[in-house]
């Protein structure tokens, strides 16, 4: 059998789970998208804190971000489920065209 984009839509839209795969693909970019802002503002955060005091003296901010930042099981966690959301809906879609 030879897979190609419209072979892969027709199957995926008489299946019913379109919508399903839809939602796994677009909640890993959702998340990994949110991550990286996240992770991107508590480094930002932390750089601009080694330039200037005062930075760290800001209520809240600087203890969680520095917190964050140290947090190696949230991201690993983050990552494992984007991982699962794309595999599943790969596997998914596959299994649709797999016979």
């Amino acid at each position: 059998m030879t897979l190609n984009q419209t072979k892969l839509y027709d199957a995926l839209v008489r299946s019913g789970h379109a919508r399903d795969i839809s939602r796994r693909f677009l909640a890993g970019v959702i998340v990994q998208i949110s991550t990286a802002i996240v992770y991107k503002a508590a480094m930002w955060y932390l750089y601009s804190a080694e330039y200037d005091s005062r930075v760290k003296k800001k209520w809240l901010l600087f203890p969680f971000f520095n917190w964050l930042s140290e947090a190696f099981w949230i991201e690993l966690s983050v990552d494992l489920l984007t991982v699962y959301l794309f595999a599943s809906a790969t596997w998914r879609l596959l299994g649709l065209v797999g016979g």
